[in-house]
């Protein structure tokens, strides 16, 4: 079964080039209704490639990351050897980490892992009980006595926030966003530098 992302969306920050990798919006209590969705998903307010992600991803050995929480002023950017999909949550810092900038390093920040928790796909809280810097929280997983509305919500880096976003650098290219051809685009893409995979 092949799915689309109908549009890659790209910039340039900090003299490097970056793809959105992960985009949520709970406004309203919009939620991912499971962790698959999680990994791919091209709606208003959720959007994700994570799931698409392959290991020619790396720059010089390495993931690099930038976390944004939009309206927060600060921002997280740091390196780590595994795509958080593929890392472990060991209580152990992600393997390579390396930070760059780290605006939060609150609730045991060190990279971003695959979560423990069965709430959602990534955290970046390193330990079995704290799941902060939720990547990918699914519906009614936040409690209320931290949310409110209860279920609009989820763990950002120190409390609970209501939109994320997530970017993954990549090498300079000729990148553009179209929603007219969308086949030839992620086609594209993959042809010129193999980041990501036809799911």
């Amino acid at each position: 079964m092949l799915s689309f992302i109908l549009c890659f969306t790209f910039k340039k920050e900090f003299g490097a080039d970056w793809v959105l990798l992960f985009r949520h919006n709970s406004t309203g209590g919009v939620m991912f209704s499971n962790l698959d969705e999680a990994k791919n998903c091209d709606l208003p307010q959720k959007y994700s490639i994570i799931g698409n992600i392959t290991n020619n991803s790396q720059i010089d050995g390495k993931f690099e990351f930038l976390l944004e929480y939009p309206g927060t002023s600060g921002y997280n950017r740091w390196k780590q050897t595994n795509f958080p999909l593929w890392e472990p949550e060991t209580g152990n810092l992600a393997t390579g980490f390396e930070a760059i900038n780290l605006t939060w390093t609150g609730n045991s920040f060190g990279g971003l892992f695959k979560s423990k928790q069965t709430a959602t796909l990534l955290d970046g809280s390193r330990g079995d009980s704290l799941w902060y810097y939720a990547i990918g929280t699914i519906a009614n997983s936040w409690s209320s006595s931290y949310c409110s509305p209860a279920g609009h919500c989820f763990p950002g880096s120190t409390s609970s926030t209501k939109c994320v976003v997530l970017w993954m650098r990549v090498r300079e290219g000729p990148y553009y966003n179209t929603k007219a051809n969308k086949v030839k685009s992620r086609l594209l893409i993959n042809l010129l530098y193999g980041y990501f995979v036809l799911t």
